[in-house]
């Protein structure tokens, strides 16, 4: 006789324990695996989707320390497993494992490609959550495409007499402590202890011995540099030095610096609406990009009754 029961039947979502957690290191991005160790942090939330005792789908959210807020990194269905329910079923035990804490606000960060089977965009509007807006622009790129820009093959415009520029690795404690004492925004400030900052393409400039502008970068895997955070200081500019003078000198530095030589593809993403970054795109770097995506953001809000008592 055929049985009756449903794929999504014989589906168990629940909370990772730490020894199952390691299982599901493939079902998130490589800088997120951490998250998965034995030893993570307690501020994630792990929610894994099991069928006759196996790994097909993971949710992992992170819960600030500070704020009312969350942060949901990534969510993944197996191959087979999905368009059955998978998806949905682990963002809806995530609501009820969230409604047992202090948590208003669950924010998601996604690319929503045109060339993606599964795009994440349909399953959060099945779970109620915001009209996905465009918050940043993201560009690939590999360093034999970026090497072919002429601009590129001598180093940047020679620096102002009166400032320094160093990298992250010739930092010393002093400049370290001027940095997390500079006036930069907290979320544009690198955090001393961020053991995936790249170390030789990150670099800091100093006006008068105080900092007056970064370009911080981080390996993300073992072939793939991010130019991340981008900060300079908008009163008193020094002269003859500007943020995007140090965006040029960090991509020369990643194309030529022998250090750098394995990582072979490069990413980087600034605010949708950065006039300055897309004209610097458009006049020097488009050519040698290999694709330019949108990324969005939504979230989904908790009322105060949503809690448990």
């Amino acid at each position: 006789m055929e049985s009756l029961t449903s794929p999504s039947d014989a589906l168990v979502v629940r909370p990772l324990t730490p020894m199952e957690s390691p299982s599901f290191r493939g079902m998130t991005f490589p800088r997120y695996r951490a998250h998965l160790a034995h030893n993570a942090s307690g501020n994630v939330i792990r929610l894994g989707a099991f069928s006759a005792g196996e790994p097909v789908g993971l949710a992992l959210v992170e819960v600030s320390k500070s704020t009312d807020r969350a942060q949901l990194l990534s969510v993944f269905v197996s191959a087979k497993w999905r368009r059955q329910g998978v998806g949905t079923k682990l963002l809806k035990e995530l609501d009820g494992v969230l409604s047992a804490t202090n948590v208003n606000r669950l924010q998601a960060v996604f690319m929503d490609r045109a060339d993606e089977l599964h795009p994440i965009r349909p399953l959060l509007q099945t779970c109620d959550w915001s009209e996905p807006t465009i918050r940043m622009i993201t560009c690939f790129s590999s360093k034999e495409s970026l090497g072919k820009a002429p601009w590129l093959k001598q180093p940047p415009t020679r620096l102002p007499d009166t400032g320094r520029l160093i990298s992250w690795a010739e930092m010393s404690v002093s400049d370290r402590r001027k940095l997390q004492e500079s006036e930069a925004p907290a979320e544009l400030t690198p955090a001393e202890s961020d053991p995936d900052i790249e170390p030789y393409s990150s670099l800091i400039y100093f006006d008068q011995e105080q900092p007056a502008g970064w370009m911080i970068n981080h390996k993300i895997d073992a072939d793939t540099l991010r130019f991340s955070h981008l900060w300079f200081r908008s009163k008193n500019p020094p002269r003859g030095m500007s943020g995007l003078l140090l965006v040029a000198h960090s991509i020369w530095l990643y194309c030529h610096a022998e250090a750098l030589h394995p990582l072979t593809r490069a990413s980087c993403n600034f605010r949708a609406n950065n006039r300055r970054m897309w004209n610097f795109l458009n006049r020097h770097l488009r050519r040698y990009l290999d694709s330019i995506q949108p990324t969005f953001e939504c979230e989904k809000t908790y009322r105060p009754s949503d809690h448990a008592a």
